[in-house]
C-alpha cells in the first residue's frame, strides 16, 4: 500500500506500485530509490538528484510516490529529505512526520545522515551554549541510574538529559533524534531488559546496546558503558584478584551478555575509533535495591532466629567482592569527569564470605539462629576485583565499608521491627 505522508507525497514498495500501475493509470510519479545501499556509502550527490527531481515535480503540481524494495528506509529517509526541502523545515521534524504518517518506527540513521549531507541541513545538533556537558543516561530510573542522576545533578558542569519515552529495543532514529535535540556528547548506557537474567535477554540487550552504539558513532559522541565481574564468573579457583589483563571468561546468560556487550564494544573501538569506557563492577549493594537477595534472606532468618544456610562448592566456600551503590556511582561519575577510555575493573577490592556474613548478622542482631552449609556440586567464581588501574586513571578510591552498613541495615529492621525486604523508593542512603 501506498502511505501517504503528505498529498503530494507518499512512499510505497516498488513491487505494490507496479500492481497498482498495471491495474489502471494513476495521477502520481515514481521516484525509484532502489539503487541506494540500506546503510552508508551512498552518493550525497545522488541523493539530491532523487530529492530535487521529486522537489521539481511536487512544485509542477504532481504527486509523488518514492519506492524502494519494501518502502521502508531508503524510501522514508529520501521523502524526508524531500519534504524538509518542500516545507522549508528542520530534517529532523520531517523525519518524525515521516515516521507519524507512514506509522513506520525506524529509519536507519546512516541514510538520515546521508539525506542531511544531501540538503545541506548540518546545523540540526545543538551545542551547550552554557558550557555544560550535555549527559544522555539510558535506564536512569533504576537503581543505578537514579542514584547517578542525583549525584551528576549536583554539579554546574553538567547537564543531563533522560530520554524517558524511547524504546531503546526498536531502531535507533529516535534517539537520533533525540542527542541532536540537545547537544548530546555524552551517554552512559545503563539500561538493560527488565529481566536480563534469561536466555531473551541477550538479544534485547545487545539490540540495545547496538542502537546505541550507532548513535554513539553518527554523532562523534563518548560512551559509558556498566560491564559486570560476571564477565570473569567461569573461573574455578578458590580466590582470584582480576585485573584488566584476565582473559574474559563468562559463564551464564547475565556474564555471557555482557562479555558479548564488550565484544561488540571492542569492535567499535577497533574498527570505527569510537570513544568508549567500560566499567567492570563487583556486586553493588546498598538501599533501594534487593541484591544481593541473600543478605536480606539471611536477616529475616535471623530476626526470626531460624537456621540460616549457606553453600559450600567444590572449590570452597562462596566469596564475594561488594561495592557499595555510592562508591560505584562516584566512579562513572569520575569516568566521566576525567574522560579516560579503556576497559577498568571496580570493586571494593575485599573479599567477604557468605558464611561471614551470615556471621556478622547473627552477632549484630543478637539472634540464636544457627549456621550451617549444604553442599554444591559445582563451582563458583570467587573474584575480587584489582581496582589499581582506574585509581591511578582518576584517584578514586571505595569509601563505604560493608561492616558498617550491614549494621545500619541490621538495626533498622531490629528497631523498626520490619522485615528486610527492598521497597522501590526507600530513601536511607
Amino acid at each position: 500500500m501506498i502511505k501517504w505522508i503528505k498529498p503530494y507525497l507518499g512512499t510505497a514498495s516498488y513491487n505494490h506500485v507496479q500492481i497498482v500501475l498495471n491495474e489502471s493509470p494513476q495521477d502520481w510519479n515514481i521516484i525509484d530509490v532502489r539503487d541506494l545501499v540500506d546503510k552508508s556509502g551512498n552518493s550525497p550527490k545522488k541523493v539530491k538528484q532523487y530529492i530535487d527531481e521529486a522537489v521539481d515535480l511536487i512544485e509542477s503540481g504532481k504527486k509523488v510516490v518514492i519506492c524502494c524494495d519494501y518502502g521502508m528506509s531508503r524510501s522514508n529517509a529520501v521523502a524526508s529529505g524531500i519534504l524538509s526541502k518542500q516545507e522549508e523545515i528542520p530534517l529532523d521534524d520531517a523525519v518524525r512526520t515521516v515516521l507519524k504518517s507512514t506509522g513506520e518506527t525506524s529509519i536507519k540513521i546512516e541514510m538520515i545522515n546521508i539525506v542531511r549531507n544531501a540538503i545541506d541541513r548540518n546545523d540540526t545538533r545543538k551545542s551547550q551554549s552554557s558550557g555544560k556537558s550535555a549527559v544522555l543516561i539510558t535506564g536512569a530510573m533504576g537503581f543505578i541510574g537514579s542514584r547517578l542522576v542525583k549525584r551528576l545533578g549536583e554539579l554546574d558542569e553538567i547537564s543531563i538529559h533522560i530520554p524517558n519515552q524511547l524504546d531503546l529495543e526498536n531502531e535507533a532514529v529516535q534517539l537520533d533524534l533525540f542527542v541532536k535535540d540537545h547537544g548530546i556528547d555524552s551517554i552512559i548506557h545503563l539500561a538493560n531488559p527488565r529481566i536480563y537474567t534469561i536466555n531473551r535477554s541477550v538479544g534485547k540487550s545487545i539490540t540495545m546496546l547496538t542502537n546505541v552504539l550507532n548513535v554513539c558513532l553518527e554523532n562523534n559522541i563518548r560512551l559509558i558503558y556498566p560491564s559486570n565481574w560476571e564477565v570473569y564468573s567461569g573461573y574455578q579457583s578458590e580466590k582470584m584478584y582480576a585485573n584488566e589483563a584476565l582473559p574474559l571468561l563468562p559463564k551464564g546468560t547475565y556474564g555471557e551478555t555482557k562479555y558479548l556487550s564488550e565484544l561488540l564494544i571492542k569492535h567499535y573501538i577497533n574498527y570505527f575509533n569510537l570513544n568508549v569506557t567500560i566499567l567492570r563492577f563487583s556486586t553493588i549493594y546498598g538501599h533501594g535495591s534487593d541484591k544481593p537477595r541473600f543478605i536480606y534472606n539471611f536477616i529475616n532468618k535471623a530476626k526470626k532466629n531460624e537456621d540460616i544456610i549457606t553453600h559450600m562448592y567444590t572449590n570452597g566456600i562462596p566469596e564475594l567482592d561488594l561495592l557499595h551503590i555510592e562508591d560505584a556511582v562516584e566512579s562513572l561519575h569520575l569516568a566521566l569527569q576525567k574522560n579516560i577510555s579503556g576497559d577498568y575493573n571496580i570493586g571494593s577490592g575485599i573479599a567477604i564470605a557468605t558464611k561471614d556474613v551470615a556471621g556478622l548478622i547473627v552477632d549484630l542482631s543478637n539472634s540464636k539462629s544457627s549456621i550451617s552449609h549444604v553442599d554444591i556440586d559445582g563451582f563458583t567464581a570467587n573474584i575480587t576485583m584489582n581496582t589499581s588501574k582506574f585509581n591511578k586513571m582518576t584517584g578514586w578510591q571505595p569509601s563505604k565499608c560493608f561492616n558498617d552498613w550491614i549494621k545500619e541495615r541490621v538495626n533498622k529492621v531490629t528497631t523498626n521491627n520490619t522485615k528486610a525486604n527492598y521497597q522501590w523508593g526507600e530513601n536511607n542512603d
